[in-house]
């Protein structure tokens, strides 16, 4: 890394950062087969615009009802929040995301708890959801496509979508200031 660091104008730093890309790019072309735009996803690492198109999906809610992506758009943000039982991460953020739901209306701010699947039976998550209960709709992802549209490698991951369908926000952390989030395009 030192040759590279000494050849490169930004020095250290930049060296890391291109070791960095160098990596993600490496694991973004290995799960190729996943059927998401990988330069759609570079474009968005560090750039803070609307650069793509959120992937649209149908999922089956705990309840039996049945939420479309596609049925926001046009009316409001959505957040996204990917998670399973066995995560204690995803347990850590939960309280964060029920502040959220207290302090932003539903009509102002979709929020859409979407068990990844993976590891969780349907039975399960609606056992965790009735002693660890969450106000907003929990979704269960059986088959793990909308997990493998979006990319999901680690969780929590949460993913705010703007009225207008795309992507503004991406990571395993809530956004420090929401609001800034859900003001822009207004």
């Amino acid at each position: 890394m030192n040759r590279i660091a000494n050849r490169h104008p930004a020095g250290k730093a930049g060296a890391l950062m291109l070791l960095v890309l160098v990596l993600m790019l490496g694991t973004m072309a290995a799960d190729a087969h996943a059927g998401y735009d990988f330069e759609q996803l570079v474009r968005l690492v560090g750039s803070g615009q609307n650069v793509y198109q959120a992937p649209a999906f149908e999922l089956p809610d705990i309840e039996g009802g049945l939420v479309k992506l596609a049925e926001f758009q046009g009316r409001r943000p959505v957040l996204l929040y990917f998670w399973a039982t066995w995560c204690p991460a995803c347990k850590a953020a939960r309280p964060d995301l029920i502040k959220v739901r207290e302090r932003v209306r539903e009509e102002d701010l979709a929020i859409l708890a979407i068990n990844v699947g993976s590891g969780d039976s349907l039975e399960k998550v609606k056992r965790y959801q009735q002693s660890h209960p969450l106000p907003m709709k929990v979704l269960y992802d059986n088959n793990g496509r909308v997990t493998e549209s979006y990319a999901v490698q680690g969780i929590p991951l949460f993913v705010l979508i703007d009225r207008e369908g795309k992507v503004l926000y991406r990571d395993h952390q809530l956004p420090d200031n929401l609001s800034k989030y859900l003001t822009a395009g207004k």
